[in-house]
């Protein structure tokens, strides 16, 4: 699923981009993606989390599940029923 991102930048910022655009004979769309992808790839908080974030399978939500309880403590967005752990029966989510 492509997402969309919107920015607003001065005018003369956006004179700039163009030019660097031209330069290296790629559209913006393809600068910008470039450049977040790199600042992605390099950012310390997404490096502790492995290479899932990079290769894995992608949800549009997360779950915090309870060990002890063996029960799903909170559920954010979509997360499919056959991603969420085995012993989590639906009685016992609770919807955040």
């Amino acid at each position: 699923m492509v997402k969309h991102v919107q920015i607003r930048i001065d005018a003369a910022d956006h004179k700039q981009l163009r030019i660097l655009c031209a330069k290296r004979g790629c559209s913006l769309q393809e600068l910008l993606e470039n450049v977040i992808l790199d600042y992605m790839a390099n950012s310390p908080e997404l490096q502790s989390c492995g290479k899932e974030v990079e290769y894995g399978t992608h949800y549009d939500g997360a779950l915090v599940y309870d060990k002890k309880r063996r029960s799903i403590a909170r559920l954010y967005g979509s997360f499919p029923e056959y991603a969420r752990p085995v012993c989590a029966q639906p009685s016992q989510m609770i919807q955040a």
